[in-house]
């Protein structure tokens, strides 16, 4: 025997959970919402891990590969990016976008940000290269690099920077241009 339950929540929405006693098949049917969308998930399911971390402040950059910590964070559903460490820790295994961006500072220099799976970037760099021409006058060229990847649970992914010669890059609290961001897509 099942037993039906009807529940509304702040959003005006309503929720029909669907309980069979004795078993692991619950289900909650969340009524659709203003955009008409309707989800079925089972009850007590973890929501899709997604973060968006930003930088607050100026941080160095040196001529190797060197972590970047993205301070703050915009969202960060389930806690999976840390903010003292700058890394994000894949709670299951799937298949995950990523995308990073930057901004570089004044500076005559070229910016290199590249992702890097537990600790290791890749000998054939996915990387946002920035090349800078400057005087010291110029507002910096700043873009995005987006990758898919397969992870296991528990892999850790970050993103790693170097430039031609030690620099600064930027970093601001009100605006979010050097930011870190990652979702499970399947």
């Amino acid at each position: 025997m099942s037993i039906i339950k009807l529940s509304s929540n702040t959003s005006g929405t309503g929720t029909f959970t669907i309980f069979s006693p004795n078993s692991n098949t619950d289900r909650t049917l969340t009524l659709p919402d203003e955009a008409g969308t309707i989800r079925v998930d089972p009850v007590g399911a973890t929501p899709l891990p997604i973060f968006h971390a930003y930088r607050t402040s100026n941080y160095s950059i040196g001529t190797s590969d060197a972590i970047i910590i993205y301070d703050t964070t915009k969202v960060n559903q389930g806690s999976h990016y840390n903010t003292t460490t700058g890394k994000f820790t894949a709670p299951v295994d799937g298949i995950y976008e990523f995308a990073w961006a930057s901004i570089a500072t004044g500076a005559n220099d070229v910016f290199r940000y590249s992702l890097a799976i537990n600790g290791t970037v890749e000998t054939a760099r996915d990387e946002l290269r920035l090349d800078l021409n400057a005087t010291g006058s110029e507002y910096g060229t700043n873009g995005e690099f987006s990758r898919y990847i397969s992870l296991s649970a528990d892999d850790t992914v970050e993103v790693q920077v170097k430039a031609g010669s030690a620099t600064t890059g930027y970093g601001d609290p009100n605006y979010a241009y050097t930011y870190f961001r990652g979702r499970l897509i399947n």
